[in-house]
C-alpha cells in the first residue's frame, strides 16, 4: 500500500464521508477514535486502499 499523496488528501478531506474517510472535530473522544480507525482498518469493502480519520476536521 503507498502512501497517500497531498492531492489524495485534499480530496477526500472535502469528499463526504465513505467507508473510507472519517472526520472528528477533537481527539477528545479516545474511545471514538478507536472505533474509526477500527472501521476503517477492517476494510469491509475490500477496496485494499487506505482509510483515513481526519482530526480537527467538521463533518460536512
Amino acid at each position: 500500500m503507498s502512501p497517500l499523496d497531498e492531492r489524495e488528501l485534499d480530496r477526500l478531506r472535502v469528499d463526504l464521508e465513505s467507508d473510507r474517510v472519517a472526520r472528528m472535530e477533537s481527539a477528545d473522544d479516545a474511545d471514538e477514535l478507536r472505533r474509526n480507525i477500527c472501521a476503517l482498518a477492517n476494510d469491509l469493502p475490500g477496496h485494499g486502499l487506505p482509510g483515513v480519520v481526519f482530526v480537527g476536521v467538521r463533518a460536512m
